[in-house]
């Protein structure tokens, strides 16, 4: 989950984008045993003070990430079993928690779930003798630290997300609208996606260049109202419609 967090540094306070578990997990990793920094969780900004955002990061229940067999496959069934072992109790600690006895062990005394089966990971996981981070040691036993089609654990989040710093920040950056405003995966026919892509391989461009100009000041905002000017004439109105085509047929399912 990103969002907006400040980092400080003796007298001096530094705000920036980032992540939970890549970001805030990996920095202050890092930092252990140094305390020259630390990293919290600031709220998403809103319009007046006290108000709830309108938006901020939430991923809809299938992100549109998965897993295909093709007409190339050598192996159809071969492909579809390991596509199936996911959601099977192997696969899914498997791809969670990664070999036992290596990455995790089974404990019945996690912490705040005393009593529970828990797949804890080891001390490997959190103190790698190369220097690795907790983040960088998930990405090489599992696949529940970055994405993929297969179910993450909650007992993964809990220990991805073990500093009091990550899971306030869970709790700060869940406080949004987002779930009201969020636009579903609506589809687009093969000409409205050829048109589509299109049209938003350029303005993706110009916006992320110019969201960068705008936040360091080498663009002042007065210029912002050009800015959306210059859109319209890429076609973003365009875009807009396409999109609203997608979302009217999804709603009419």
């Amino acid at each position: 989950m990103p969002g907006s967090v400040a980092r400080a540094s003796g007298p001096s306070l530094l705000r920036s984008t980032s992540y939970t578990g890549s970001g805030i997990g990996a920095y202050l990793d890092a930092n252990d045993g140094q305390g020259t920094f630390d990293i919290v969780a600031a709220p998403y900004p809103v319009l007046e003070e006290g108000g709830r955002p309108f938006f901020g990061q939430r991923d809809n229940p299938l992100p549109g990430q998965g897993l295909a067999i093709t007409t190339q496959a050598r192996d159809v069934q071969l492909a579809a079993e390991f596509a199936d072992f996911a959601y099977g109790e192997e696969g899914h600690i498997l791809f969670n928690f990664g070999i036992e006895g290596e990455s995790y062990e089974w404990t019945t005394d996690y912490p705040g779930f005393e009593g529970e089966r828990w797949a804890a990971y080891t001390d490997l996981m959190f103190n790698d003798p190369d220097g690795r981070t907790l983040s960088q040691m998930g990405g090489l036993y599992t696949r529940s630290f970055y994405s993929g089609p297969i179910v993450q654990d909650r007992q993964y989040i809990f220990q991805y997300a073990n500093r009091p710093s990550q899971r306030e920040a869970i709790q700060i950056w869940s406080q949004t609208d987002a779930d009201m405003h969020m636009l579903p995966n609506v589809t687009a026919t093969p000409e409205e996606s050829e048109e589509l892509a299109e049209i938003m391989s350029e303005v993706q461009t110009y916006r992320e260049e110019m969201f960068v100009r705008f936040i360091t000041g080498q663009e002042p905002l007065s210029n912002f109202d050009a800015f959306q000017a210059r859109l319209v004439q890429m076609g973003i109105d365009r875009a807009i419609e396409i999109k609203q085509d997608g979302l009217e047929r999804f709603n009419a399912r």
